[in-house]
């Protein structure tokens, strides 16, 4: 990703949309933001935004990409699994990785990870769409019972 000037390569949407932004992470945090209302409560996530959004605050995003990565896999094995919360977290860790490459500081993550999150937070707006309107044709039955 190039958000600040940094060599990329490979390419797709989410490519030209990242590189399209003068605002480094900040846009994600935007993005994190919304999602946020599929779970408003979820620190990691709050952290995350919190992070991308301040370019005081981004060289905490290797620190805050690990807590969110092992609340993942808490809730990815966990016995109430939710897609859409990690989903959510998914997304958050995509943003704190966005975030931490923009200090340009050692041990960068991948560079193309924030490419992935307007498809990732596409793929969250899908899973709660679906959830969303599964309740209401539950309702709907009830309604029709």
């Amino acid at each position: 990703m190039t958000m600040r000037g940094k060599p990329s390569s490979g390419g797709g949407g989410g490519r030209t949309v990242c590189e399209a932004r003068p605002d480094g992470p900040a846009w994600a945090a935007n993005v994190l933001d919304t999602a946020q209302s599929v779970d408003p409560n979820l620190a990691e996530v709050v952290q995350i935004a919190a992070a991308a959004r301040d370019p005081a605050e981004r060289r905490r995003g290797h620190d805050a990409f690990q807590s969110a990565r092992q609340r993942y896999l808490a809730e990815e094995c966990g016995p109430q699994r939710s897609l859409s919360r990690t989903t959510l977290l998914r997304l958050a860790e995509l943003v704190a990785k966005a975030a931490y490459d923009d200090t340009g500081l050692p041990a960068p993550f991948d560079a193309h990870a924030p490419w992935r999150i307007g498809p990732c937070a596409v793929q969250l707006a899908a899973i709660v769409g679906r959830v969303w309107l599964r309740g209401q044709a539950s309702r709907g039955a009830r309604l029709l019972a």
